[in-house]
């Protein structure tokens, strides 16, 4: 009986280790997915615990900030702040319920427009750590200056475009009654009210 329940125990001990590794398994082919995933996306993602202060990004996060170095071991808090992100930095660590906003970071000294998404994990009010997501406006907002300025042109070019307008009409006016009158000065008058006109056109 004694050894029965010795062979009892080794089965379940041995069952039980089974079950561990192929829990084990089936996170690791997780993990390996999830990275798979954040290599491929275009979404800046950076992972901070609390207690622990390295940060780790994706590669889109390390390409947005100008650090290399989040892919992998990741970098210290404090070096965001070191790197001149201090402003990003800050919002991470108040953030004790999912927040949403933009900030302009300077990676390289050349200023980018991220909105930024950070998700508090734990209960509220006391994270465990935060998960951060980050998009590049930069195009976008570059993108919609374009849009404003081009209808700033447009609206100048309308402003001159139509003065010429009562020009021409005045032009062609006179021109009609120089044609109709016998002074020998009408036909220069004529001439120089179509060449008005011509001109007025071609602006238009």
């Amino acid at each position: 009986p004694a050894q029965d329940e010795v062979g009892l125990l080794v089965d379940s001990f041995n069952s039980m280790v089974r079950r561990l590794r192929e829990k084990e398994d089936e996170l690791r082919n997780t993990v390996r997915r999830l990275d798979t995933v954040l290599g491929a996306i275009r979404t800046g993602v950076l992972e901070l615990y609390q207690g622990r202060t390295t940060v780790h990004g994706n590669p889109a996060a390390a390409a947005l900030l100008g650090m290399p170095e989040l892919v992998g071991p990741g970098v210290p808090l404090h070096a965001l702040e070191e790197a001149g992100l201090g402003n990003l930095a800050a919002t991470i660590r108040s953030a004790e319920a999912p927040v949403r906003g933009s900030l302009t970071v300077y990676p390289g000294g050349l200023a980018r427009a991220l909105e930024v998404t950070v998700v508090p994990l734990g209960p509220e009010g006391l994270p465990r750590g935060w998960v951060v997501a980050l998009e590049d406006l930069t195009q976008l907002q570059r993108a919609q200056r374009q849009a404003a300025w081009s209808e700033v042109a447009r609206r100048i070019a309308h402003q001159i475009k139509n003065p010429l307008t009562p020009i021409r009409l005045a032009a062609d006016r006179i021109a009609r009654h120089a044609s109709r009158s016998a002074d020998p000065l009408s036909e220069v008058v004529e001439q120089g009210c179509q060449a008005i006109v011509e001109h007025v056109q071609a602006m238009q």
